[in-house]
């Protein structure tokens, strides 16, 4: 059940370390891939938010589907098959232009969710470095 999910500790690494390498290596993809440091800041933050709202509310089925066909995320996530591997890692499936949260592990989401969250961090500390030379 769900629920059961919500309650097991989050120092349980559901990964093997080959999973945990290739996560940390769709993330280095992601960043060499978008070479402008807004675009790949932009994509970590929606990544972030987009398992941040499924950790927050697991139940709540909205957070369940990402439509690949939404503007933003076309923009920032549908274009980078780095991206879209990242969020599969996780649990979603690609189902036409729709990837469904179909195998939710809440330990594999958190995990992602903190690799997420710090290539955000260093996206936008890059973003912001760079700005400050112009």
């Amino acid at each position: 059940m769900l629920i059961d999910k919500i309650k097991q500790p989050h120092n349980m690494f559901t990964f093997s370390k080959q999973e945990k390498a290739q996560a940390e290596k769709l993330i280095v993809q992601i960043r060499s891939s978008i070479l402008v440091s807004k675009k790949c800041t932009k994509c970590f933050k929606i990544i972030k938010t987009l398992l941040s709202n499924i950790l927050k509310s697991p139940e709540n089925k909205q957070f369940h589907t990402i439509k690949l066909t939404n503007k933003t995320i076309q923009e920032n996530i549908a274009k980078y098959d780095a991206a879209v591997k990242l969020l599969m890692f996780t649990g979603f499936k690609r189902k036409g232009q729709e990837l469904n949260l179909v195998d939710f592990q809440y330990d594999r989401v958190f995990e992602i969710q903190k690799m997420a969250n710090s290539a955000y961090m260093i996206a936008s500390m890059i973003s912001n470095f760079i700005k400050s030379l112009i």
